[in-house]
């Protein structure tokens, strides 16, 4: 079993807007970009207009300098961040846990469930 190394951005409790829009194009080398659909997901979701943050490898890093909550626990209503998995990284929106399991939500397709 593929154990995935995941890093956990926390949206919970955050109320930070600098951007009117999405900063991220919608499409790219891979289909439609992960950092397009989390931050357009999380935005109107949410209500929370994220900066931008450059590839999704960078996410975590960044969200950390500009104060964010982060950690490597997943947790529902949050971002997930795979720092290796393209050059670019990837992300994807964390819905819900349940013990072992996450969802999580990707540009990839709908709704994945995958293992802690």
């Amino acid at each position: 079993m593929k154990k995935i190394f995941t890093i956990i951005l926390i949206l919970l409790n955050v109320s930070i807007v600098n951007a009117i829009s999405n900063p991220y194009k919608e499409t790219g080398t891979y289909g439609t970009n992960c950092t397009w659909y989390v931050w357009n997901y999380v935005y109107k979701n949410k209500g929370i207009a994220l900066p931008s943050w450059g590839n999704a490898k960078n996410w975590y890093k960044d969200a950390s300098a500009d104060g964010f909550e982060v950690g490597s626990t997943p947790r529902a209503n949050s971002i997930v961040v795979w720092g290796s998995w393209t050059s670019y990284g990837h992300i994807g929106y964390v819905e819900s846990t349940d013990g072992n399991t996450i969802k999580v939500w990707n540009s990839a397709r709908s709704c994945i469930d995958g293992k802690k």
